[in-house]
């Protein structure tokens, strides 16, 4: 859905602002007397704020509105909706999303919602020996290797060889004596709402208050000529990409954290394994990182790697997240 609004003129700028004095009169009966402040950050956050502005200079608001709201992108995010968008215009916070709630100085009183987890930069997590410290799932559980002859994707609900791949992971780490969550569900039923769907598991695992480290594993769709296979240690491997979603089109309060772990891993897995990660690739969306600062996204291999290759890279990878988590 696509919002279109005509370019404001500075005759109309006074009866914008009253409505919009109105309303935060409206919504400020509604906040506790004890806290003042949250009408403060509503005004703070205010869209309509920012739209007033860019009208002031006579620009359009059509690229302003559909980069801030964050309409439905394939494969990634969720959609906005009519009903959001005025609650947005005026506070800067939607409804259905408790992080842009937070973000607006609003409380989350729903216990059941969306929860952050901090992690400072700088702090070395603290290992508790027998508590699960790393949840691992694939949002596109449907990816496989074609380099062994077979389809890039597995059949419709079935999942594919990425998910062998996380196993190979979990299976090194625990060897490691890091105790992992493998969480098997298939998320890509419908590949433009997996994004979704693994956002359930996401929250499920940040129940489990013992994890310092949640991994969404990929395959790569994308095969460079010349990082097909890295060589490491003398073998052709699956190259590793880790991906950093900055959130152009929708809060993301957590992309610096994000990469600064992502950072401190490829730190660490390059003093074991010189050349077998490629680096970071920013991407505009979230891909589901906004819900924890201690999250990665990480691609093993790309579609035309075999599976070998692709798990050989996982057990190595999983070397150096145990030495980044132990020391």
């Amino acid at each position: 859905m696509e919002y279109r609004a005509k370019v404001l003129r500075p005759s109309s700028l006074g009866l914008y602002l009253l409505i919009y004095t109105i309303a935060l009169g409206i919504i400020a009966t509604l906040i506790p007397n004890n806290a003042p402040m949250l009408v403060v950050k509503g005004i703070k956050n205010s869209a309509l704020v920012e739209v007033l502005k860019v009208s002031l200079w006579g620009e359009s608001r059509g690229a302003y509105l559909q980069k801030t709201l964050g309409f439905r992108i394939a494969n990634d995010e969720e959609e906005s909706s009519g009903s959001q968008y005025i609650l947005w215009l005026l506070t800067g916070a939607k409804i259905n999303d408790p992080y842009s709630l937070l973000l607006a100085g609003y409380p989350v009183l729903n216990g059941e919602g969306e929860k952050m987890v901090a992690f400072e930069e700088g702090e070395d997590p603290v290992i508790a020996a027998g508590e699960p410290l790393v949840g691992i799932y694939c949002t596109h559980t449907g990816e496989s290797y074609e380099g062994d002859g077979g389809g890039e994707r597995a059949l419709k609900g079935q999942p594919g060889e990425v998910l062998d791949v996380a196993r190979e992971l979990a299976r090194r780490l625990e060897e490691k004596g890091i105790k992992t969550i493998l969480i098997d569900k298939v998320h890509d039923n419908d590949y433009n709402s997996s994004y979704g769907e693994s956002k359930k598991t996401v929250l499920e695992l940040l129940k489990i208050k013992s994890l310092k480290l949640i991994i969404d594993v990929h395959r790569d769709s994308q095969a460079a000529k010349n990082y097909r296979t890295v060589l490491v240690m003398g073998e052709e491997i699956a190259p590793v990409m880790f991906v950093v979603g900055k959130g152009e089109r929708l809060p993301q309060p957590h992309w610096q954290e994000n990469e600064f772990i992502a950072k401190k891993i490829i730190s660490k897995t390059e003093e074991l394994y010189p050349g077998l990660i490629r680096g970071i690739r920013y991407k505009g969306g979230r891909f589901n990182q906004h819900l924890s600062s201690s999250m990665v996204l990480v691609e093993i291999g790309n579609v035309n790697n075999t599976l070998t290759q692709a798990k050989k890279s996982a057990s190595l990878l999983a070397d150096g997240i145990a030495n980044y988590l132990q020391h």
